[in-house]
């Protein structure tokens, strides 16, 4: 594999002091002690007696992937350098929080070396560090020591069910095929982060926007999200249905040989993947002590040397260009190939699609309500009617919503449950809940695939939607995003309901900023009144889309989702 810049991203990358290269201190002293110590481990090394008055103290904090491997070298090779080494595994995404904040760890200690599992987390750091005002700390990042691609990682009894070991599938096979795929929490995993980064590349708009089918397969993979990435290894031990989440292909080399309950293989992506990168970070605090600067240069220059790599490569890391290598043996579940790699998305694509998945994510409370109405029983292309395609695209959404939802089914049209114009088909309450003896999902699948028996009379809209918003906002939940979306294909004909301008005028008095209660409004047909739905939608805080064509309603449904990212205050 070639090196290119477009699959490697660095900035400010420079060479060390020709002064502090490792060629000139081998062979002049010893390595005294090795002191474990919590998460850390202190490697202090110093000279012939009287080389130094005292070793100078470098700490590095390293993603606890590639700590290990780092301790080892410097236990090997950090030798006469008068340099005290403190190694201290953490997590990427906490330590560019807290770069970024002017505020590194408890001690208050700055690292003078950061080596995180993507360059992603530099670049964030410095972006967040920016739009917060500034840090005194200096962020600067040379080029990677190590890489490790972005892999699917299952069980090997299960990997035939992914095409394994003669096909590899795309991404969007991967999240919407046989095998269930999870991911590890974006917010604090690389792998994660970098795992939505394809996806929005491969299904986002080139303007940023999310597509429906982006939308859908975010809810996919964030239904199973768990909180590390070790964690889905763990679950994968003890799962007896297959799973796959996605993973460093070191972490396939690594779990392989620790002899976990289940083996498991490395999936390749048909259509690419991205590369963790570990490049070294130099970080410069205003208080560095003198002759830091040099002693950060002889530990960086250490991690460069030959030697170093071929110990890097044999815990299963590639190098920066790619190369993985002495030939893996069957057992370590990798492939020696190089995979095909895309380009790390810019970081400002990093931070909008953590924005997407904290929306699609969010814990929803959601009354939805549909129109029964006869006219719902008009051809809408297709051979369908229009209250055919309402069901079908609402099965669809509800499909993806995870067992933590709360969701709620009203069915409505004039006098549809005399004396009221609505009818509570499913009461509100968790998916995972019985109702009637049955699940909540199961209960919703039924009312839905009803909803074709129910048509009669007229649109009986501004009652049905008044009562709706009052129920989600006397039952208001603090801890979910409480909304109703209503999908109509008319306009209200109710003669002896509420009239449009007094709805409206209830709507902005009753709306409560501390419980807000958006209205999400969907219309279809030619016969819609769809300045009503904008009005009604707008005086809650909410939003009003008109399906054009009745065959997008499901996308229009996956849209609303991520309306929710700036609710009640778009």
């Amino acid at each position: 594999m070639t090196r290119s810049s477009g699959r490697i991203t660095t900035l400010g990358a420079r060479e060390p002091k020709p002064g502090s290269v490792r060629s000139a201190l081998l062979g002049t002293g010893a390595v005294l002690g090795v002191v474990l110590a919590g998460a850390a481990t202190l490697v202090a090394l110093q000279g012939h007696t009287g080389a130094c008055g005292s070793a100078t103290s470098v700490k590095l904090v390293a993603a606890p992937a590639i700590a290990p491997t780092v301790q080892e070298i410097a236990k090997r090779d950090l030798d006469a350098s008068c340099v005290a080494l403190r190694v201290v595994p953490q997590n990427s995404a906490d330590v560019a929080g807290e770069l970024a904040s002017g505020q590194p760890s408890a001690s208050g200690e700055v690292p003078a070396l950061w080596i995180p599992d993507s360059s992603l987390w530099p670049k964030r750091a410095r972006q967040t560090a920016t739009s917060l005002g500034g840090t005194s700390v200096r962020i600067e990042e040379h080029e990677p020591i190590a890489t490790s691609p972005l892999v699917a990682v299952t069980a090997r009894k299960d990997a035939d069910k992914l095409g394994w070991p003669d096909a590899q599938p795309g991404w969007q096979e991967l999240i919407g095929g046989p095998v269930p795929t999870t991911i590890g929490d974006p917010l604090a995993t690389t792998e994660g982060l970098a795992t939505l980064l394809v996806v929005r590349r491969l299904l986002g708009n080139d303007d940023g926007t999310p597509r429906p089918e982006l939308v859908a397969a975010l809810l996919r993979v964030g239904r199973g999200a768990v909180p590390t990435v070790q964690s889905a290894y763990d679950k994968l031990g003890a799962a007896p249905d297959p799973l796959a989440f996605t993973a460093s292909e070191q972490s396939v080399v690594a779990h392989n040989r620790a002899g976990g309950r289940a083996s498991v293989v490395a999936i390749y992506p048909k259509d690419g993947t991205v590369a963790l990168d570990y490049p070294v970070v130099r970080v410069t605090s205003p208080a560095e002590s003198p002759g830091l600067s040099e002693a950060a240069d002889t530990v960086e220059a250490m991690l460069r040397t030959p030697e170093a790599v071929q110990t890097l490569q044999a815990a299963g890391f590639r190098d920066a260009d790619g190369e993985i290598g002495q030939r893996p043996d069957s057992s370590s579940g990798i492939s020696e190939s190089p995979p095909s790699l895309i380009a790390l998305p810019a970081v400002e694509q990093a931070t909008e699609v953590l924005r997407t998945w904290s929306a699609v994510t969010l814990e929803a409370r959601l009354l939805v309500v549909i129109d029964v109405s006869g006219s719902m029983d008009a051809e809408a292309g297709k051979g369908q009617t229009r209250i055919e395609l309402a069901r079908d695209a609402a099965l669809t959404a509800l499909a993806l919503y995870p067992d933590s939802t709360d969701v709620g089914l009203w069915a409505f049209s004039v006098q549809q449950a005399p004396p009221n114009d609505w009818a509570e088909l499913v009461p509100m309450g968790r998916m995972t809940e019985p109702v009637g003896g049955v699940g909540r999902r199961d209960a919703l699948r039924a009312a839905f695939a009803s909803l074709p028996t129910r048509t009669q009379g007229a649109t009986g809209l501004n009652d049905t939607v008044l009562a709706a918003f009052r129920a989600q906002r006397n039952t208001y939940d603090a801890g979910r995003i409480n909304s109703v979306v209503v999908l109509t294909d008319g306009r209200n004909e109710d003669p002896n309901g509420v009239d449009h301008e007094t709805l409206l005028r209830t709507l902005r008095t009753e709306v409560d900023p501390a419980r807000p209660v958006p209205v999400i409004a969907i219309g279809m047909g030619p016969d819609v009144d769809f300045p009503a739905l904008q009005q009604i939608a707008t005086a809650t805080g909410g939003k009003a889309y008109l399906a054009s064509d009745p065959a997008d309603i499901r996308g229009v449904f996956l849209d609303a989702i991520i309306e929710r990212r700036c609710r009640p205050t778009c």
